[in-house]
């Protein structure tokens, strides 16, 4: 029983932190950090 709150209880903190990093526009940054790397690894640069 104690397992199963435990399991709830991470969850429900992932996907509040998961919120709070889309409202607080981390989604959009770590988009453009993968782009500038992907880039960066084709030889492209950015």
């Amino acid at each position: 029983m104690k397992t199963r709150w435990i399991k709830w209880a991470l969850l429900g903190l992932g996907i509040a932190l998961a919120v709070w990093g889309k409202l607080g526009g981390e989604a959009a940054v770590m988009r453009l950090k993968a782009i500038h790397i992907c880039l960066e690894c084709m030889g492209l640069g950015a």
